[in-house]
Formats: structure tokens, C-alpha cells, sequence
């Protein structure tokens, strides 16, 4: 039940404390909220991410400033707002339903530069920590399945539209001609 971030800061919507000499993730709830919100847009109110970006930003909510990361971008001259993957991370991230895990990487020397980075465990290797949920099991799945849903129909989308693309076919084979340039 200890929690231990490698030196990264708490997911938003938590502090990282320390109770009974334990560091423990506990509900912030001004970010907290601010989940919840996010989940009802995404969920309920069928926003897309850039349009809860957009909705976040312009209702001066402030984005995440933890970690030296987020701290960076602070310049007010950039007007640096909501961004897409800080709202999709949220939306899929199940430390919102109470799960945190434990040693979700593990770091690598690189044989030849000596550089150390960090490679992805299998999720059979990651330690278990429950949290205090900020949103409930339902609300979380059904956010994923549309996530789900969004990445399916992204995928069958055309990267470029063409005047008569999709209605002819070839003479020869009558393959479509969709695409071809």
C-alpha cells in the first residue's frame, strides 16, 4: 500500500501524502472535480477531446502543473492551454476507479550508449495499489468503450478525399479505385 512514483508527480486529482509513514495518493478535490467533469463531457455530454480542451481552457479551469514537465510550460505568452493528451490520459487512466499500479516499466541500459530508459512491463508484472476512486466503475467503462469506438471508426477514415474516389473500379480486375492517385 505504499505508494512510490519514481520521481514522478501524482496523477491529477491526487496529492501524494504521507499517512502513518506511508506515502499514500489522496483525493484532491478541486482536481478532483475537474475529473469528474471531464468524464461527463467525454461520457454523458458527447464531447470530443479538443472540444473539452477547448471547453476547459475557455472556462479558465487550469490545467495539471505537477511534475517539472507541466511546470515548464507555464509562459503565459504562449497561452498554452488544455492539451489533447493530457485530457485523453485522464479519460483512460484507471487510477480514477481506485487502481494505481507498481512497476508498470523497468529500466534498461542501453548496451552500446550506457543510456538507461524505461521499457514497458507486462501488466502480470504490475503490483496492485488501491486508491480512493474519484469515479465509479460504470461511468470509466463506458468512457473506454467510446474510446474504443472513436479509434475503430478513426482507422476506416481516408487520410486524403479524391473527386471520384470509391466509384470507380478497374476494368481489368474490378478492384475499387479508392485512394489511387
Amino acid at each position: 500500500g505504499n505508494i512510490k512514483t519514481g520521481g514522478c508527480a501524482s496523477p491529477y486529482g491526487y496529492d501524494l501524502c504521507k499517512i502513518d509513514g506511508r506515502w499514500a495518493l489522496v483525493v484532491n478535490e478541486q482536481e478532483a472535480d475537474i475529473v469528474r467533469l471531464i468524464f461527463d463531457l467525454w461520457v454523458n455530454q458527447g464531447y470530443s477531446v479538443y472540444t473539452i480542451g477547448k471547453y476547459l481552457t475557455e472556462h479558465h479551469i487550469p490545467k495539471p502543473m505537477k511534475g517539472k514537465a507541466h511546470k515548464a510550460n507555464t509562459d503565459t505568452a504562449l497561452n498554452l492551454g488544455w492539451s489533447r493528451g493530457t485530457i485523453f490520459g485522464i479519460l483512460s487512466s484507471e487510477v480514477y476507479v481506485g487502481r494505481w499500479y507498481y512497476r508498470k516499466t523497468r529500466p534498461v541500459k542501453h548496451p552500446v550508449t550506457g543510456k538507461r530508459k524505461h521499457v514497458p512491463r507486462p501488466k502480470s508484472e504490475w503490483i496492485l495499489v488501491n486508491v480512493e476512486a474519484v469515479i465509479d466503475e460504470e461511468t470509466y467503462q463506458v468512457a473506454q468503450a467510446r474510446g474504443q469506438k472513436n479509434k475503430q471508426t478513426l482507422g476506416k477514415q481516408h487520410r486524403h478525399v479524391y473527386a471520384v474516389g470509391g466509384m470507380t473500379t478497374c476494368g481489368r480486375c474490378g478492384m475499387s479505385m479508392t485512394g489511387i492517385t
